[in-house]
């Protein structure tokens, strides 16, 4: 009784009667204001608690827990089983019912309670002294609290992240790093490549020099995923995305999260004929593809690789007969005509709800052998719905670019998909497309809904990519 905030015991007819009155019209209600759970072992009712006193506009609760006295008597058994408790009831608190703060208030006669509550993680807020007469003395009331941010914290602690193909991604490798630190400053960030001398290896935790994406075999990623605590993935190159692609189900099931869309749509976007072919199907303004130059009414032309990411080979407003020499060079060329117009960047994210979490579109303003150095961030409302049109007809996941052509006012055609993230992605990223934060977020069960896209439209960002030198000491 000592405990408890009730001056008498209660008979079976008052926790009937309580039960009927104020329990059960609860289940009913969207927002009551108590929620209460059996705990249960070996299906045996040991004990029950849950958030009482909740205020939902604040997103906040109190925690209640009630262990049998038969167990509490034996101060191991009920540590262990009011921590194990904790653990279930912050993960509902925070994870389904997106609370923002836990509290708990105790008597401080309770030492052994409230050790086990900061062990837990609750912090001391508040003492309230001589609040409470119990045993013919006044005694203080010790106020706690756990908050959401605790949560997320302790949620992610040694779960590590995975970058592959990390060649020189220096930018990306910082984004991730900087979307880590977000949640928790010790999570691992490795590395990998096929190329031990990748300059991407001074910029990781840890560095696994990875087999062939050939070579290397679903039970083999799993396996190595286990042995170090890794629970997302991500892909950076083209041609690895079909294997991670058809591996994802299977990886999420072993507790791995990828940030790849489906295979079907990866396909999709390699694939830059049948890209056109699907879009030109579902009216969808595209720059015309084909395999056969004659198809192309233009005067002058542009050969690029069928598959994959081929700028570093594409040739670019060439005569037909420089364009049909041109592809000669190349495994599958495709011919496109060459349009004078603005070349722009979409950067989006998808959850995993197929929702659009936000865009930032960057116009390409020096290309070097394909690739933006330096990028300008724009704002055009009908580029913004052109790309949600876009989406909305396709199972995207993570981050994708669209790359689009402005032929002049209003008037837009799209080149390609970029089903990863790209070179000059982290433009995107610093004008608020926290693309690799709500991946993580995701990969750990959170729900990136309050997580909101802060993008200011009027802010205008410059982007130059440029080298760099990094100064380590070797002994």
């Amino acid at each position: 009784m000592d405990v408890l905030r009730q001056k008498t015991p209660l008979s079976d007819n008052d926790q009937i009667d309580y039960y009927n009155k104020i329990i059960v019209p609860s289940f009913h209600q969207e927002q009551p204001s108590q929620i209460l759970f059996s705990f249960i072992k070996k299906n045996t009712c040991i004990g029950y608690g849950g958030f009482v006193h909740i205020c939902w506009e604040d997103s906040r609760a109190e925690v209640s827990f009630l262990l049998n006295h038969r167990r509490t008597k034996d101060e191991s058994q009920y540590r262990n089983e009011f921590l194990l408790f904790l653990e279930v009831i912050k993960e509902v608190a925070f994870k389904y019912l997106k609370f923002n703060k836990l509290t708990g208030e105790t008597y401080d006669i309770r030492s052994h309670h409230i050790a086990i509550l900061e062990e837990s993680g609750f912090m001391l807020e508040g003492r309230l002294e001589n609040h409470n007469y119990i045993g013919n003395k006044y005694v203080d009331s010790l106020c706690h609290a756990f908050h959401k941010y605790d949560y997320l914290k302790s949620s992610y602690a040694s779960k590590n992240i995975l970058i592959t193909s990390v060649s020189k991604k220096i930018p990306l490798i910082k984004c991730v790093i900087n979307a880590a630190h977000k949640i928790k400053l010790n999570i691992s960030i490795i590395g990998g490549d096929v190329n031990s001398n990748s300059l991407g290896t001074y910029f990781v935790n840890s560095f696994w020099k990875m087999p062939t994406i050939e070579e290397l075999n679903i039970s083999h990623l799993i396996k190595y995923c286990k042995n170090h605590n890794i629970n997302a993935v991500i892909p950076t190159r083209d041609g690895e995305l079909l294997h991670f692609a058809g591996w994802k189900k299977e990886l999420l099931e072993n507790g791995v999260s990828v940030m790849v869309s489906d295979k079907e749509v990866v396909s999709l976007c390699l694939d830059k004929l049948h890209f056109y072919k699907t879009l030109r199907g579902k009216h969808i303004p595209v720059i015309e593809t084909s395999e056969k130059i004659d198809d192309i009414k233009s005067d002058l032309f542009v050969v690029k690789e069928r598959y994959g990411a081929g700028a570093l080979s594409a040739g670019l407003k060439l005569s037909k007969e420089e364009a049909a020499e041109h592809s000669r060079k190349l495994s599958q060329p495709i011919f496109q005509p060459y349009v004078c117009g603005d070349e722009v960047s979409v950067d989006m994210y998808i959850d995993k709800n197929s929702k659009i979490k936000g865009l930032v579109m960057r116009k390409r303003d020096v290309i070097i052998e394909g690739e933006a150095k330096v990028s300008t961030s724009f704002y055009d409302k009908n580029i913004k719905l052109l790309c949600e049109n876009f989406v909305t007809n396709f199972d995207f996941y993570g981050h994708i670019i669209i790359q689009l052509l402005i032929e002049e006012r209003n008037k837009f055609k799209f080149l390609e998909c970029n089903p990863r993230f790209g070179g000059a992605s982290s433009l995107s990223i610093a004008a608020g497309l926290d693309s690799f934060y709500w991946f993580l977020l995701e990969a750990n069960g959170i729900d990136i809904e309050e997580y909101p896209f802060l993008y200011n439209r009027e802010l205008i960002l410059r982007q130059i990519i440029y080298p760099d030198n990094k100064i380590i000491l070797v002994q």
